[in-house]
């Protein structure tokens, strides 16, 4: 391959000053393999193009609904329900500039990246907790507003927005990043994690 310095694996240039900052036991697996690198970094390819392909679904749907919106939405007086619905709204927005960031930028130091996965992921369980708020609402008014219903419903989602905020900062906390060893694939390789401590809100 024309332009590669260090090395390349079928046509793929691998950096090897990138592969040093991987741990030696992570090394040793089965990902690291010559042909399983390969295979690795089209996984990767592949997860950036179905990001973009979503993305560009999100923002069609968006637009879709945009006239709606400003006919209804925006001159309405401000409630609850109003900045929990603009929160559930443009929250994704942010979702999506993160990850677009993070799959276009090459060479993306550790640090940014554990920033970017951080970010993204409490981003996510911010917009669960405000959807499931909205739900909340709606099945409380379902049921005539009753105290009974309304406390339970509460309580519950408190017990669990807690239990998924500590397994989500367990699950992030065990997630350990490389830099990515070719200039094919932007951001970062995940080289650790206990899925264990993971639980979907």
């Amino acid at each position: 391959m024309r332009g590669c310095s260090d090395g390349n694996i079928k046509g793929v240039c691998i950096s090897t000053t990138a592969t040093s900052a991987f741990p030696s036991s992570f090394m040793n697996t089965h990902i690291f393999a010559t042909s399983s690198i390969v295979a690795e970094l089209f996984e990767s390819r592949i997860r950036t193009y179905l990001r973009f392909a979503s993305s560009a679904v999100f923002i069609y749907d968006y637009l879709l609904t945009l006239g709606r919106e400003i006919r209804y939405i925006w001159p309405a007086e401000w409630s609850i329900v109003k900045v929990l619905y603009i929160l559930t709204r443009y929250l994704a927005f942010a979702d999506v500039a993160l990850a677009l960031y993070y799959h276009l930028k090459p060479r993306l130091s550790v640090t940014d990246c554990k920033r970017l996965t951080m970010s993204s992921s409490w981003l996510l369980v911010l917009g669960i907790a405000v959807a499931e708020v909205i739900l909340i609402l709606r099945t409380w008014a379902v049921w005539n507003r009753g105290r009974f219903i309304g406390t339970f419903l509460i309580g519950f989602f408190v017990l669990s927005l807690i239990a998924a905020c500590v397994l989500e900062g367990l699950f992030l906390g065990s997630l350990t990043f490389a830099p990515s060893p070719s200039d094919v694939v932007p951001g970062c390789i995940l080289t650790g994690g206990n899925s264990a401590r993971y639980s979907p809100v």
